[in-house]
């Protein structure tokens, strides 16, 4: 961890960052654009990341590592993006942005200082990690920064209880 080639991960990861939110602010991106956007990456990204992990199987052919699957939070921000970009406008939509703002956010910086599948340049899962994490922590912060989140104490305990309720369905 923080080895030359993570600190140009993070360096990469930083610089497309800042490029995506100056073309946001230049472009004028819309929720519904910014949505579209981390929608098609989303998929991208899980479908690279399904597609390399798949293993032998021990009866011939391949099957997909169960560790592949989307449990993470961060893959399950998917599906809330998926409800905020195509469900209906709403206190619950809303809640979704508040709650997907500030996990992202952290989880994104997080995951991009803890690389999971390490740091080399030919793997092609590290590509998938980190650039998957550079548009999770951009599309949070375009929620933040545009403000199309709340971050009063209320969407604080909303948040609270909905970590609570992903913690009890994860168990």
């Amino acid at each position: 961890m923080f080895t030359t080639k993570h600190f140009i991960w993070i360096g990469i990861c930083i610089l497309f960052i800042l490029i995506m939110n100056h073309y946001a602010k230049k472009e004028d991106f819309t929720l519904q654009n910014a949505c579209y956007f981390f929608m098609f990456i989303c998929l991208l990204s899980e479908t690279t990341k399904m597609m390399s992990d798949m293993i032998p199987s021990t009866h011939g052919g391949m099957h997909l590592n169960p560790q592949s699957l989307p449990f993470h939070i961060c893959s399950i921000l998917l599906f809330i993006a998926a409800y905020i970009t195509f469900g209906k406008d709403g206190p619950l939509k809303q809640k979704m942005i508040n709650f997907f703002a500030v996990v992202g956010t952290c989880g994104g910086i997080a995951a991009i200082l803890i690389p999971t599948y390490g740091v080399e340049f030919n793997i092609a899962n590290v590509y998938q990690c980190f650039m998957y994490h550079a548009t999770l922590t951009w599309f949070s912060l375009y929620l933040i920064r545009f403000k199309h989140a709340n971050l009063g104490m209320q969407a604080f305990k909303n948040n609270l209880v909905v970590l609570f309720a992903l913690l009890i369905f994860n168990l």
